[in-house]
Parts: C-alpha cells; structure tokens; sequence
C-alpha cells in the first residue's frame, strides 16, 4: 500500500482552481472584460501563492500588470511587471523574462521615459535573439523604433522599422508587415516626404484589407486623408475620411470616430469654412465627452497619434468659436478644456456630463451627414459578407451585387465630395449668424454664475493661450460675455514671461516687477476699463495653461498690486457653480500642525529618498490660531495622525493642516499631505473623504510647490480633488513657502476671517497687510526667523522684506470665495 501525502490533493484542487481561473481572466481580457479580467487574475495570484507555485505566480503578475497599465496606473503595473520579472529571473523562464521587459519597456514609453523604455526594450530584443524567437524580434524592433520616432530621431526609427518589416516579411507574419509598413509612413510623413508616407500608407491598407483587419483599415484610411489635406487634396481627404469614418462606426470604434470628425472638422478649416468646421469639432468633443463619460479609457495608439490630438481639438474648436464671437460656446469648451487635463493629470476624474450644444443648423448639417454615413455603412457591410464568399463560389447574382454595391459606394463618395458645397448645407449655414448663436445656446452653469455676479460684484475672467493670441473672455454683472484680444503674442513668448516672473517669485532676492508688469498689460489692460466700469470688487478666474503657475495677485500696473485693488478666487470645473453657498458665522476649526524639527520622515518620491522635519513656524501658527476667537480641536506632531482626524472632519468647517505636502508630477496620484506620524493620504485618499460640511481647507505647507513647469493642470489637481469630496474651497501654495513667512500670512488671515470677513476678503487683506508691512514688522519678523535677503539693496524699496510678493503671493484660494 502506497503512503499518500493528504496535502496532495488539496494542493491539485488549489491548481486546478488556480489554473481556471487565470484561463477565466484570461478570456475575459479577450472580451475586453477588463475589472473581472483583473478580479480573476488577483484570485489567481493568492492561490498560486498559497500552494508556491511560482511559475503561476509570475503569470497572474505580469497579466494584472497589464490591466493597470491600461489603466493608466503606471506605478502599479510598474510594481507587479518587476514582481514578475524578478520570478522569471529566479525560475530562469528566458522567454518570459523577456516578455516582462517588453512590457516595463511599455510602461517607461508610455509615461514618456524614453532613455528607460529603450533600455528594456533593448533588454528585451537581445534575450529573444538569444532564444531564437524571431517574431517576438520583429515586435521588439518595431517598438524600438517608435521610442526613436517619438525623440525625433527619424533615421533610427527608419533603420529599425525596416529591420522589423523585413523579419515579418521572411516569416509570413501578415499582420507585423501591415502594422510596421504604417509606422514607416508616419516617419516619411512627419518629414512632409508626403509621396513617400502615401505609398507606404497604401501598402498597409491593402494588407488589412486583405487580411480583414477592420481596425487596421480604418486607421490607415484616416492617416492617407491627413496626407491628402496637408496636400491640399480636399475633395480626396474628404473621401478617406469618410471610409475611415463609416468603419469607426461600424466596429463601435467610438474614439476612432471622434479623431476623424477632428479631421474632418479640420479639413473645411482649412478650406476656410470656420461655421462647418464648428459642427464637426463639436460632435468630436462631445464623442470624447461621452467616452470619458462612460469611464472608458483612450486606446494608447489614439492617445500616441501623429494626428490631432484630444486637447488640440478642444483648443481648435474654442479659437474657432472665438473668432466667430461664439463667446458662450467657447466658454463652455474651455470648461471641458480644463476638465479634460484634469483627467490627464488625475486618473478618474470624470466629464462633467454636459454636452456642448449642437445648435438647430448644425445638427441638421450633421444629420444629413450621417445620412450619407448610414448608407455606407450598410453597403459596405453587405460587400464585406459577400467578398466573404471564395470569387469561385460567387453565384452570378452575387457578382452582380458586388458590383452594383460598389458602384453605390462610388456614387455615395461623390456626394461626399459635393456634400460641402450643396446649396442644402449653405442654406443650413447662413441661418448661424453669431446673434442667432448666442440666442440659440443654452449653457446652464455659465448663466447661473452670471445670475450670481452682481450679488458676488463680481467678474469671471476666463483666459485662452493660443499659438498666436491671447483670447480674453470676460463676463460682467448685467452683461453679455466679452472677448478682449492680445493680436501678434505668441505662446512661446509668453510663457517665457510666465517663467521669467515664477523664477522671480521663487526668490526673495528677485526683482519680479518686469515680469509682473508685463504680464498685467497682456492679461489685465484689455479689461481694465470693462473692470472699472462694472465696479466689481472680486475676480473669478480660471487660469489656462502655465497662466496657472502665477497668482494673479501678483501682476503690477506700475503703481500697485492687483490684490490690493481685487479679492480673488480661483476655479476648477467643479465649483463652478458653487459661488453662492454661504459659510457658517462660528465655523469650529480642526486643526493639525508637524512642528518638531526633530521628527523626520523620509518619503521615496520618483527613487529619491527626501526627509521632511517638523516646521517650526507651524507651531507658532497653531498657538496664535489657538488664540483666535475659534472654536478649534488640534493635534500636534506624532497626535496628529489620520485616524484622530479622518472621522471627525465631517464635523468641522475648517481644517487647517499646517504641515508638509507635495506633488509627484511623475504620479499625480501618489501627492500627498505628510500627517505627524508619516501618514500619507495621497490624493485618491482624499477624493474618499467626506467633507460635505467642509466649508475650508488650508494647506499651509511649504512643499505644495512644483519643481519645473508642465501645462499647470497639476496646480489646481489638489484643490479640484477636495471639492470633489464635498469641500467648498481650498487654500494652497503655489511654490515652496517660507515656514516663518506663512505663518505671519496665516495669523493675520484668521485674523480677518474671525472678523467676520469672506474668506478671499480675508486673504486679501492677510496679503495687503504685509505689502503694507512696516520697517519694525520686517526688522522682528528678520529677529524671529525670516530669512534676510541678501541682495535686497538692489531691490525697489516697495519689495523689500515681507513686502516681496514671495512671502504674501504664494496662497492662491481655489473655489468659493465667501
């Protein structure tokens, strides 16, 4: 009689379960199944950990690394892929270590870490030439030239490209010679060797074609339309874009529809029809609207496209809009605008549910347009099943009706190549004059912040950075929305300013009234006297691009400081519409400070270790914040913890953390806010949080700042995410603070707010009160702390000490102002 281990088959059933459920995973995956993909998969991994089977292991782990890096949650697949490779490695699994560094390759490349992702892919291409696999080899080649074409170096790219197209040509592989024919067009095109990019481009259609890759065809139809327009082959872009066009549909391709009605919309740009470019620029962005309405994610290939991207069809259709003085409209995209680069910045954040507004004219337009679409459609759906048949098989009845569908299809392209053109369609576009526009649109939020103006005296300013101009659009109490222009000032030479003058506010030893008097006669001047003549007292302002980088209270007209003649407020898209919620008269305050130098905590951000210390100031600032008339709960150093404060905050309507945090530019995700104890709640943490009764958040930090400049999303990231959990405003640091500077700006805010001052009245005087600074403050703020300035002598007078707007400008106040 044979001795069984009893542990034997318990552990068979556990692969058994194990191994089914990464097939399950794996099946699902292929659906496009992507969360129960990702929950069979993670089963998965805790079963073939339970039983130590570490071959299954590596598997569950490098599959869930792929769904976080369609995610987009690149420091988590990063995690997982290296977990797996470290497997591979130990078990000596050659040819999936190789796939694993293909894929960290994937993750560096899509996180533009070009110098990283060659590596692994070089990694990668060397062990399969080691193993023999040649058509992993012709995958890694073509993805190494992409990290080539993506740094502009063209040659390389070529050279591997066709290294790539050769290797799939000598084993067979179809699909590899389409995909990299395609890659090499981009590069001929990007070098306007336009000839070039057409041949090649028609060879990669002819082989999806042949090989009923649906996908593929559609993409390249849309690559040949953009040769053919930067050609100025209208009438032909027109016919690609619309194949490419009726197949995005037909797959349910909703991105791809949205990237060809950009082009399309693009295409009569360019032909000078601004009116008819509108109603396709608008039915693009509300099918991106609606896709990240739908929680989908942009396929990496769209988001990597030579092509318009997202952003350039918003901006596109917000210029367009403006010159045709559609001033509502665009400040409804420029909502949408700033939403989308959120998303981009933090993961989840969601569109705003409204769509822009297709006016009657337009839609007409567009409906006659899909007309001809759904004709096309079905046609090519009905050649598609027939050309399914062998030619020998076809019955002459069928040959018959392929040839007769092919014709129809013929006739439908020419009336796409008249459809701009038809006395319909200009009947439909003279009725969109600007006034029937602004009379037709109906933009809920923008006329509830208007109805609020003259209670709030108040103006919104919304500025767009274009390539050429600056657009201004400014809305009044009692007025119609106006568009102010700065003509001949390009986006390169005012974000040198916008630099020049952050360099200077970074330093108390800078002089930033240059920068700062430059950038208020572009931003500022054109509306002075619609300003002055309102009357307002308050600005609402949604900064664009690096415009973020710079608090407006910081720009000078020469004589004197913006803050001194408005109280401000930022926004984000949502609290948008929350201008009019009054605060309570006796707020209870919930505070927390890190004031022990001697604590420190190091934090790993991007492979660095940096240590953070207690800040010294912010125990004065607790204590004077102790003595106001507030009625305040706080907690000190290792006290304060997120577990004393993460179930009481719903109780407050203020809380104060006096305390270190910092944005990840690299992983917006990982930001955080640095607790007492090293508790580090990072900005998903916090958009869980319930801060309905919240009327106030007050980040009194010193590393809220950013080192380097991105396009400014990340600066308002923070704020947005509190709002999100309900929080009526948020008050936080543009750069680096002086620990000694913040707590003077601090004391005298509560000051004022416990006066019964609105909170941007309130950091408005705060801020005024030290441009007004005496010479005995400055001596005693320098006596207890303040750093002195080394060159202030070479400094006007008027910024010298606590007068720099370095100490009182950093705090911006982002949504509602009361």
């Amino acid at each position: 009689m044979t001795d069984t281990n009893r542990n034997g088959p318990a552990k068979a059933d556990l692969t058994e379960r194990a191994d089914l459920l990464l097939q399950q995973g794996n099946a699902q995956y292929a659906l496009s199944q992507f969360p129960q993909a990702l929950a069979s998969w993670q089963s998965a991994l805790e079963l073939y950990r339970e039983i130590g089977d570490r071959a299954g292991e590596s598997k569950a782990l490098g599959n869930i690394g792929i769904i976080y890096g369609l995610k987009g949650s690149y420091t988590e697949a990063l995690a997982y892929y290296q977990q797996s490779l470290g497997l591979n490695r130990e078990l000596d699994n050659r040819a999936e270590e190789a796939i694993t560094l293909g894929n960290i390759g994937a993750i560096y490349q899509f996180q533009s870490s070009y110098t990283e992702a060659l590596d692994y892919y070089q990694q990668s291409l060397d062990l399969k030439r080691e193993l023999g696999d040649r058509a992993g080899e012709a995958i890694t080649l073509g993805n190494i030239g992409i990290i080539y074409r993506l740094q502009g170096s063209y040659t390389e790219a070529l050279t591997y490209y066709q290294q790539s197209l050769d290797l799939s040509r000598e084993l067979g592989n179809r699909a590899g010679e389409a995909l990299t024919l395609g890659n090499i067009g981009v590069i001929y095109q990007v070098q306007n060797s336009y000839t070039e990019a057409l041949a090649y481009y028609q060879q990669s259609l002819g082989l999806s074609r042949e090989l009923g890759n649906r996908a593929g065809e559609a993409l390249t139809l849309g690559n040949i339309g953009v040769i053919y327009q930067v050609q100025n082959s209208y009438t032909e872009a027109l016919a690609y874009y619309q194949q490419s066009l009726d197949l995005s549909r037909e797959l349910g391709d909703r991105a791809g529809e949205a990237l060809t009605l950009g082009n399309i919309g693009l295409l009569f740009k360019a032909q000078e029809q601004p009116t008819l470019a509108i109603a396709f620029l608008k039915q693009s962005v509300n099918t991106y609207e609606s896709i990240r309405n739908s929680n989908r994610e942009l396929s990496q290939e769209l988001k990597d496209s030579y092509t318009s991207t997202i952003e350039d069809d918003y901006r596109r259709l917000a210029d367009l809009l403006l010159q045709q003085d559609r001033i509502l409209e665009a400040q409804q995209v420029l909502d949408l605008l700033k939403v989308q680069e959120l998303d981009d910045y933090l993961r989840g954040v969601r569109g705003t549910g409204t769509a822009l507004s297709i006016l009657r004219p337009e839609a007409a337009i567009l409906e006659k347009y899909d007309e001809l679409t759904a004709s096309a459609v079905e046609l090519g759906q009905e050649l598609e099943t027939l050309r399914e048949i062998e030619e020998d098989a076809r019955s002459p009845e069928q040959q018959q009706r392929i040839l007769t569908l092919v014709t129809l299809k013929e006739d439908i392209t020419q009336q796409f190549r008249d459809f701009a053109n038809s006395t319909e369609v200009n009947d439909l576009l003279e009725q969109l004059t600007p006034t029937l526009a602004n009379a037709t649109v109906r933009l809920t939020s923008f006329n509830g912040i208007q109805r609020e103006l003259p209670n709030l005296d108040a103006a919104l300013i919304y500025p767009l950075i274009l390539e050429d101009r600056l657009e201004i659009v400014v809305m009044l109490p009692g007025a119609p929305p106006l568009r102010r222009t700065v003509e001949n000032l390009t986006n390169t030479e005012l974000n040198s300013t916008i630099l020049t003058l952050r360099q200077a506010l970074d330093s108390p030893n800078s002089n930033p009234l240059p920068a700062s008097q430059q950038l208020y006669d572009w931003l500022i001047r054109p509306i002075e006297d619609d300003l002055a003549q309102a009357d307002v007292t308050s600005l609402i302002y949604a900064p664009d691009g690096q415009l973020r980088y710079i608090p407006l209270a910081a720009l000078h007209d020469g004589e004197s400081w913006l803050i001194e003649r408005y109280h401000l407020n930022n926004i984000t898209a949502e609290s948008l519409t929350e201008f009019d919620d009054a605060p309570s008269p006796n707020p209870r305050v919930l505070a927390g400070a890190f004031t022990d130098a001697s604590i420190t905590h190091p934090v790993e951000i991007d492979g660095q270790t940096l240590s953070f210390s207690g800040l010294p100031f912010a125990g004065t600032e607790l204590d004077n914040l102790e003595s106001t008339r507030f009625d305040i709960k706080s907690f000190r150093d290792r006290n304060f913890t997120l577990d004393a404060v993460k179930g009481i905050m719903y109780e407050y309507e203020i809380l104060h953390f006096a305390t270190h945090a910092a944005f990840v530019n690299s992983n917006p995700e990982d930001s955080f806010i640095l607790f007492g104890n090293g508790d580090r709640p990072n900005l998903s943490d916090i958009g869980n949080w319930n801060l309905r009764s919240v009327d106030l958040v007050v980040l009194s930090a010193c590393e809220t700042g950013l080192d380097g400049f991105g396009n400014g999303a990340e600066i308002l990231g923070m704020g947005y995410q509190f709002q999100l959990s309900g929080a009526g405003a948020v008050m936080a640091s543009l750069w680096s603070v002086s620990d000694r500077g913040t707590q003077d700006l601090m004391t005298r805010f509560y000051d004022h707010l416990g006066q019964g001052k609105a909170k941007a009245k309130a950091l408005q005087q705060a801020q005024i009160d030290l441009i007004n600074s005496s010479d005995e403050e400055i001596a005693n703020a320098l006596r207890g702390g303040l750093a002195p300035a080394g060159t202030t002598q070479t400094l006007p007078e008027s910024i010298k000490g606590l007068r720099h707007p370095y100490y009182w400008a950093p705090f911006i106040l982002i949504g509602n102002g009361l």
